[in-house]
């Protein structure tokens, strides 16, 4: 490598790094960040992410995601364990927490580089944008397991494609990078390491042995970890159930499911429809089997579709019909470099002539990859619910360079400098899911209402775990009601009412997903009101 290419790649590598680190004390966790936090901070007291740090008890929806000994078992541990080490390395603080993942989002560079250079022209360029794309930065930037599934299956593409190490390497760093993607998040791990199998079985077969045996040992781990969890609450409810008890409603599901997916995909641009619709013109004379012997695009295709059916089958859709696939920020990464490859490729079998390739090209890359203008979504008059930009990338950047002020952090001072206030005293916060906030934030200072339904399994699990005193205790004296965006309480004897507006849509959307950001600005459309409650 030449002394400018080496240079090319400092600069780069400097200018990810400020932008994944810069300010990252702002904005303040939303719920799921909260969460991880807290059984981050857990982990180091006890080794394990435990729900009760002595004090305070972290139960979301009534032990939906907790085992009956009180441990997290939404998802496997491996993000906890990065959250508690960041802690420990950078303290216990907002940009404490985030970070150790920040810099894991970081060391995808290198791997990615590598990896697309033995495809495009331009590798250096494409990675930048993909890495730096208002999406991915979002993602990279949150304590949760976003940055960390990135790095893995960026590693493991480079695996993949590296021609020049040995079997054993690749074997045995497949068989951890496996082990370590299922103990991350088992669905993106189950159908990153099928679709490498598959994508083995049908192009090369020489390397099918690796993949399909890293496979079958990170699933067998993660399943394992499975059965030894059970859960203190009822369970989740699988549509997947539908399947033998109301056969239509499942496929309702599942192709509404699909829909949403594609949907998602779009809006943020990662999968633009258009975009695509173009492209497959020419894939059909290019014959579907030359684009998809591309390693890296043939690769994100089946992932692509593979998490995409996968997700339909057994979650369906979100609320206002948005799909699990945007938790999957290693496919809008993937699949936006794909489309790129794809074009690429396309472009130099058309344009034989050097300088319309030369130009052709770089406009074909800036237009996909820097705004969503060609996203159906965005124009869509039936989906007014998605409310968007004509590109991202100016209210991301401006939130991450000049962030403004953070409702949520003025309501934790609000609350915290409150002098009256007593270690001994109790905050309810409405809706549940905020509880993670307040417990990460302001669990040292008071008690939150965990919010457990009377006689249930995830009462009888508190209570055997922590004791009927330390249960107790948490209830005993009411001194704040919090309520977010919801119908107004009947002022309770005692307490006096005020409100503030609160500049996010929702009290949870300081969120990753462009499909549920919502910015911090100045105007009343962007605004909740936030109901507070204080006794005496």
């Amino acid at each position: 490598m030449s002394f400018f290419s080496r240079y090319r790649l400092y600069i780069s590598f400097t200018v990810i790094l400020f932008i994944y680190t810069i300010n990252l004390n702002s904005p303040y966790f939303w719920g799921d960040e909260a969460n991880n936090a807290v059984y981050s901070a857990n982990t180091l007291l006890t080794g394990t992410p435990y729900s009760f740090n002595g004090r305070n008890l972290l139960v979301y929806a009534n032990c939906q995601s907790i085992s009956d000994s009180l441990k997290s078992n939404k998802i496997p541990w491996i993000q906890f364990y990065t959250g508690a080490a960041s802690i420990y390395l950078f303290g216990e603080s907002t940009a404490g927490v985030r970070l150790l993942y920040a810099f894991i989002g970081l060391c995808s560079f290198l791997p990615l580089y590598f990896t697309v250079r033995k495809f495009s022209s331009f590798p250096l360029f494409i990675v930048c944008t993909a890495l730096l794309s208002p999406q991915i930065v979002l993602f990279q930037r949150n304590a949760l397991y976003y940055s960390i599934i990135i790095f893995l299956y960026s590693f493991i593409l480079w695996i993949f494609h590296n021609e020049k190490t040995g079997f054993r390497f690749k074997f045995t760093a497949s068989i951890v990078t496996s082990v370590l993607f299922f103990h991350t998040h088992q669905l993106a791990a189950l159908c990153s390491f099928l679709s490498l199998t598959v994508y083995c079985y049908l192009f090369m077969k020489r390397d099918l042995k690796i993949y399909l045996l890293s496979f079958i040992a990170g699933f067998l781990s993660w399943f394992v970890f499975f059965l030894s969890m059970d859960n203190a609450s009822e369970g989740e409810y699988l549509i997947l159930n539908y399947i033998t008890e109301d056969p239509l409603k499942w496929l309702y599901y599942f192709f509404s499911g699909i829909k949403a997916g594609v949907l998602d995909f779009d809006y943020i641009n990662s999968l633009p429809l258009l975009a695509w619709g173009v492209l497959s013109f020419f894939i059909v004379k290019l014959r579907i089997k030359e684009f998809l012997s591309i390693p890296f695009v043939g690769i994100a295709f089946i992932n692509l579709v593979t998490q995409l059916l996968l997700n339909a089958a057994l979650i369906g859709f979100e609320s206002h019909y948005y799909s699990p696939l945007r938790y999957m920020p290693h496919l809008v990464l993937g699949s936006t470099i794909a489309l790129v490859l794809a074009m690429e490729k396309v472009i130099i079998s058309f344009f034989k002539k050097t300088n319309i390739k030369r130009f052709v090209l770089p406009f074909i890359i800036v237009s996909v990859l820097a705004t969503n203008l060609f996203t159906l979504s965005f124009h869509n008059p039936f989906l007014p619910h998605r409310q968007g930009y004509f590109s991202w990338w100016i209210p991301v950047y401006l939130e991450i360079i000049d962030p403004k002020p953070d409702g949520m952090k003025s309501l934790i001072d609000l609350i915290a400098g409150d002098e009256s206030g007593s270690s001994e005293k109790t905050i309810l916060v409405i809706p549940s899911y905020m509880n993670e906030v307040f417990i990460y934030y302001l669990g040292d200072k008071y008690f939150i209402d965990p919010q457990v339904i009377p006689d249930t399994n995830c009462e009888r699990a508190v209570i055997e775990n922590i004791g009927q005193e330390s249960y107790n205790r948490i209830y005993r004296d009411l001194k704040w009601i919090i309520v977010f965006g919801e119908r107004a309480l009947k002022i309770p004897p005692g307490f006096t009412k005020t409100t503030r507006l609160f500049y996010r849509k929702t009290g949870d959307a300081a969120r990753p997903e462009l499909t549920r950001h919502g910015f911090i600005g100045n105007s009343t459309e962007n605004a909740m009101e936030v109901m507070i409650y204080k006794r005496g």
